[in-house]
């Protein structure tokens, strides 16, 4: 695998990505990158025509630069983050991560943010149906893919745990993807209505 080893951390807004890849970045130690700094810095972001509260990022251009400007990266990691870390070229993935976050909680996280309701709803239920999981497994990778599960532990405590699978890859067999269930969790619950109600997964 070419260097720098790329640790692409996915998941919804919310579940804790960026906070984990700082800290990860610190005990590798490795660079770390926010993919929508990265895209907004070659400006390749555009608003939304459909009259959703989002941003759209042009994720084939994106591609594109990543793959020019990760060889040029002089370490032996670099932690890439962000909800469409799907975009990462794969022949640079040494580790694939998805932060996961139960939808009750990801759901309050999200409107301490001020997102709107619309908007924490459609990230919740693409939360739930696992969007970003099911993103990371289309790429079809040659290196591990996990799942964590953010909604009772630190930053600090999932960063370490990721650099134990970094040092030691058969970790990783403690997290495989599909291990977390929300639909399950909230079926169980009697709750699966009160999250899904007009469910329209899309990327948020």
């Amino acid at each position: 695998m070419p260097k720098p080893g790329v640790i692409a951390i996915s998941g919804i807004p919310g579940t804790g990505k960026s906070t984990v890849a700082k800290a990860l970045g610190r005990l590798l130690p490795a660079p770390v990158w926010n993919l929508g700094d990265v895209a907004v810095e070659h400006e390749l972001v555009g608003r939304d025509e459909s009259g959703r509260d989002t941003q759209v990022v042009d994720t084939d251009a994106l591609q594109d630069t990543l793959r020019e400007e990760i060889p040029r990266v002089k370490a032996d990691w670099l932690v890439v983050e962000g909800h469409y870390a799907d975009v990462t070229p794969k022949e640079y993935i040494a580790l694939a991560v998805v932060m996961r976050c139960k939808p009750d909680i990801l759901w309050e996280r999200l409107a301490v943010r001020g997102y709107s309701e619309p908007k924490v709803r459609e990230n919740v239920q693409a939360e739930i149906l696992g969007d970003c999981t099911s993103y990371m497994l289309d790429l079809e990778l040659d290196s591990r893919l996990i799942e964590m599960d953010t909604s009772g532990t630190t930053p600090e405590a999932v960063a370490s745990l990721l650099l134990g699978i970094v040092r030691t890859p058969a970790k990783a067999e403690n997290y495989p993807p599909g291990n977390i269930n929300w639909l399950q969790y909230l079926d169980e619950r009697g709750e699966l209505g009160k999250y899904m109600r007009g469910s329209d997964s899309k990327k948020g």
